[in-house]
């Protein structure tokens, strides 16, 4: 997350114009929305290339059948 006072630099004039508890909610949204982006993102980049987050390793199996 951002810090206040940089986040308050990044909105620049329409800092002034706002209570510290609405800077306060954009930061927190904005936070949130970067959160589902990265989600998103990631999701997308495992589907992309088959990547199995289950835990299972079926490729651990066939290796060793291969070799017995």
């Amino acid at each position: 997350m951002i810090p206040s006072n940089e986040f308050k630099n990044h909105l620049g004039p329409l800092a002034e114009k706002l209570t510290e508890e609405q800077i306060e909610n954009l930061r927190q949204l904005e936070d949130k929305l970067a959160d589902l982006f990265f989600d998103s993102w990631l999701k997308n980049i495992n589907a992309d290339n088959h990547v199995d987050l289950s835990g299972k390793d079926d490729n651990m199996s066939v290796c060793q059948e291969s070799t017995a």
